[in-house]
Formats: structure tokens, C-alpha cells, sequence
């Protein structure tokens, strides 16, 4: 089974309806519009070992984690620190990377993607097997499947500069 990090903030204003194909599969049968899009969401997604290797690069470029909090503690004044292993869909209590761990996180990146331009630095990590998940995009599937390119950190870079989000796993 192939394992995917969804990270996203925030509501989507869509709804995907669920399908079967002939061979009894789950897919996209269709999208709904359901109100007005929300301006806090965005989603951002990797494969689980460029989650691993990213949380890795940001470590030896100084990062501080700090922990994730339970979305259900995050405003209590004693919250309940956590790892950086994702949620899965369903769990009783899902994981935030806090807005101030994702801005030491993006410097950290910053770093690295400014060494990777500077001094001709390839990529970062090893490469990875490829993942293909039924329903995908093109989209979907090149920002899924990168390894950790200066076009890959771009991306995360801005995703993690716009604050918190909630971070799960996906098969």
C-alpha cells in the first residue's frame, strides 16, 4: 500500500461523490460546489518518505520542532504535544503543525534551498519508488512523486509560510 501525506488548512468548498468502477473500485464519480471557497484553505501533499526526508533536511538545517498538538487541545492552556507521524483519516483526534513550528520549518528549508541555488546542490535524499493512487491527477501525481528538488521546497516553503495545518495519511 502506497502512503501519501495530505496537508491542508481550512474548508474546501467541493465535495468529491464516490463511485464504483467495474471492478468494484472506489473513484471520483464527480465534484460538487458547496458554497463559497474558504480563503484559509489550501492542501499540499508528498509521499510519505519525502515527508520523512524533508522533516530530516529540516532538522540538519536547524530546526527546532517543537511537536504537533491535537487539533481538540491546540487552544487549552496545557495542549497535548505530539510526534510528526501523521493522523490517519478517522482518528478520534487529528495533528496540527502549529504556525510557529511551520515558519521555523520554512527558514530552516530556506536554508537548504538556498545552498541547493548557491553551490549547485543536487537534489536532497535518496530517490524514492513512485506512487500511483487511483483518481489522480497529473498535478497530484508529479507533486507526490518528487524527490526534494528547489522546485519541490519552493512549493512547501509557501505552504508552510501561510501557518498552521493539519497533516494525514492517505493510501
Amino acid at each position: 500500500m502506497a502512503f501519501i501525506v495530505i496537508m491542508l488548512n481550512g474548508r474546501p468548498n467541493t465535495r468529491e461523490i464516490m463511485g464504483l468502477d467495474s471492478d468494484g473500485e472506489l473513484y471520483v464519480e464527480r465534484v460538487i460546489t458547496t458554497g463559497e471557497p474558504d480563503p484559509e484553505y489550501r492542501r499540499f501533499s508528498c509521499s510519505g518518505s519525502t515527508w520523512e526526508k524533508v522533516l530530516e533536511l529540516g532538522r540538519k538545517m536547524e530546526w527546532k520542532p517543537t511537536g504537533s498538538v491535537l487539533e481538540k487541545t491546540i487552544d487549552s492552556p496545557n495542549p497535548t504535544i505530539g510526534d510528526y507521524n501523521p493522523s490517519s483519516w478517522g482518528d478520534d483526534d487529528y495533528k496540527i503543525f502549529i504556525a510557529e513550528d511551520s515558519s521555523a520549518l520554512a527558514d530552516a528549508l530556506d536554508k537548504a534551498l538556498y545552498l541547493m541555488k548557491e553551490f549547485q546542490l543536487k537534489e536532497y535524499g535518496e530517490e524514492s519508488p513512485s506512487y500511483i493512487v487511483q483518481g489522480m491527477n497529473e498535478q497530484e501525481h508529479k507533486q507526490i512523486n518528487q524527490n526534494l528538488s528547489k522546485e519541490f521546497l519552493s512549493d512547501f516553503i509557501s505552504f508552510l509560510r501561510k501557518g498552521k495545518f493539519m497533516f494525514v495519511w492517505d493510501d
